[in-house]
């Protein structure tokens, strides 16, 4: 068992290795557009600047601000370099194109998260540790940014797929799980203490942005062990649900007898 996990972690390293090193091949073109989505992200922040410079809300601060978007671009731009192969999930459960994906020598899953990445994410992943290490500057930050960030990259990898395995029962759900996917990258850059209620409640259990970026907050904040643990227990759940669900609608899916190559 522990010998089958680990030559499906090695392939999927090394789907990853060649994806980046694919779209490296254009250096221009690779580093002009991780500098761009690092500019994208930096302009986002000036809007920050000027809200704290107006307000009178103590609970609001840079160094809060700093890590919000820290940690969500690190998280979401680590679930682009690594698993963006999830974006195409619902074009290959519709158009019955995971036939080439079912022939390979690894799990069905990790075939398609892994078989594409995203060169302007890198600037995602680049900008989050800027601003993180602007808000708390030390090796602890980069160390628990990495991990905190990793592992946001699984839970939001491991949510979309849930969403978008939907398709698998119902064409129908196709819009409602794109659109779903999006709401937590839409509040991402948002503190926690704007929310109340409903909302909050939301943003734990339905949308599990608390766990990507909120509690990450927290502990860098607190140095409470007890977060790290809760985020990663709590990302190896999401995962085997994922893999569940995945599974369960593969057994549903409708092949179209295409087997072209893997792009």
């Amino acid at each position: 068992m522990l010998t089958v996990v680990k030559n499906q972690l090695k392939v999927m390293f090394l789907s990853i290795k060649y994806n980046i090193i694919r779209q490296m091949v254009n250096k221009k073109s690779f580093l002009f557009s991780v500098l761009l989505m690092f500019i994208s992200n930096a302009s986002f922040l000036v809007q920050w600047v000027v809200i704290l410079s107006v307000t009178n809300d103590v609970s609001l601060s840079m160094k809060q601000i700093l890590l919000v978007w820290g940690f969500a671009a690190v998280s979401f731009g680590y679930s682009q370099v690594l698993f963006a192969g999830s974006n195409n999930i619902p074009n290959y459960i519709i158009n019955g194109k995971l036939d080439a994906y079912l022939v390979q020598p690894k799990n069905a899953l990790l075939s398609v998260i892994t078989s594409n990445t995203s060169a302007s994410a890198v600037g995602d992943v680049l900008y989050g540790y800027v601003v993180t290490l602007i808000a708390i500057p030390s090796i602890k930050t980069f160390i628990f940014t990495t991990i905190f960030g990793l592992l946001g990259a699984i839970i939001y990898t491991a949510f979309i797929v849930i969403l978008y395995s939907l398709i698998f029962f119902s064409i129908n759900f196709k819009e409602l799980s794109v659109t779903l996917a999006r709401i937590p990258t839409s509040f991402a850059t948002y503190p926690e203490t704007i929310f109340s209620g409903a909302i909050k409640v939301m943003l734990y259990t339905i949308f599990p942005l608390g766990f990507i970026v909120y509690l990450p907050i927290k502990f860098m904040l607190q140095n409470n062990v007890l977060i790290l643990g809760i985020v990663l227990l709590f990302a190896i759940f999401i995962t085997l649900i994922a893999f569940i669900i995945f599974n369960i609608g593969l057994k549903r899916y409708s092949s179209t007898n295409l087997m072209g190559a893997r792009v």
